[in-house]
């Protein structure tokens, strides 16, 4: 049989590709990026995949109007506009009894990767965090959001000031906070919470019903843990740094400031409102608090004795129940 061989070189890298008559075959191109073991049908593919996943190059602009967003290529481009912008989904979700519809079967493929068979195999790439990642871009955005802190897209809802690190966040907090939508329901039985996001109820069950916190302080000498990255800044931000301008008392006259929207709803419903719904789970004590975390605080220090804040002061050697009570 005749065989026609054509190398091409480019820059150091070549790629031989083999045609037989009446059929095309290519030898696959591995990635060249370091410890990345992705391979492609042509040097191009394989090109084009550096500079989209592994550079970040998005010089692709958006078609439509008023829409600022690029992209890598124009492939990824027209699928956005598909998806975002005409609002197409037509690829099903092939696991079974799954009524999920996507824009592009890579979309459709990923989400029963991530979602139905639980695989989460790209590590992120900053010092120190261990978090697994079912795609490269899910990890970028982590990066961007949580270690880098890059919150450039503004909330749409009139007068509201909130910056968010995606688009997805934006939307998830204008149905939640200003929509007031929460159709999640928690899956743990004989629980009736409802939640904006299947990911705010999946941290409400591991934090609340299987009681997991594995986030530390990264504070030196705070050995308080958290259930998210996010919870834990806000305390650092609060508890540690002092800062409290953020969200203001909503209460007529009332010039108090909170570090978050929560705390300054727990100080409505306390001070201005004087509810306290939540009873001490102490035996034969009949005590009533404002949230659940005062009637935990209240039980360590006063049923169970607990003194395990440090005064921050030099050489004082004191111990306390609360943060608050050392301060």
């Amino acid at each position: 049989m005749h065989i026609k061989t054509i190398q091409r070189e480019r820059e150091t890298c070549y790629t031989p590709q083999i045609w037989l008559p009446g059929l095309r075959q290519t030898v696959p191109v591995a990635c060249t990026w370091p410890d990345y073991d992705q391979t492609f049908s042509t040097q191009q593919n394989m090109e084009r995949h550096i500079r989209a996943v592994h550079e970040g190059v998005k010089d692709v602009a958006c078609t439509w109007t008023e829409c600022k967003q690029t992209f890598s290529t124009k492939h990824i481009m027209q699928q956005h506009v598909r998806a975002v912008h005409e609002g197409v989904k037509d690829v099903a979700c092939t696991w079974p009894d799954c009524d999920c519809m996507f824009t592009s079967k890579g979309n459709m493929q990923q989400h029963v990767t991530a979602v139905h068979e639980g695989v989460k195999d790209v590590a992120c790439t900053w010092t120190d965090c261990a978090q697994m990642f079912t795609t490269i871009g899910n990890m970028h955005r982590h990066v961007r959001a949580v270690h880098e802190g890059v919150k450039d897209v503004a909330c749409t809802w009139p007068d509201c000031d909130c910056m968010f690190a995606t688009k997805g966040s934006m939307q998830q907090h204008v149905r939640a906070v200003h929509e007031g939508v929460k159709d999640v329901a928690c899956t743990w039985p004989d629980c009736d919470c409802m939640f904006a996001t299947k990911g705010s109820m999946q941290q409400h069950v591991r934090a609340v019903q299987d009681g997991v916190k594995d986030v530390a302080c990264t504070w030196t000498d705070c050995a308080q843990m958290f259930t998210t990255i996010g919870n834990m800044h806000r305390h650092v931000r609060a508890v540690h740094e002092g800062v409290k301008d953020d969200v203001a008392c909503t209460w007529p006259d009332c010039d108090c400031m909170f570090a978050t929207k929560g705390s300054m709803q727990q100080h409505v419903r306390a001070v201005h409102e004087g509810v306290k719904d939540v009873a001490c789970t102490w035996p034969d004590c009949d005590c009533m608090f404002t949230s659940k975390g005062n009637m935990q605080q209240h039980v360590r220090a006063v049923h169970e004795g607990v003194k395990d804040v440090a005064c921050t002061w030099t050489d004082c050697a004191q111990m306390f129940k609360s943060n608050g009570e050392m301060q």
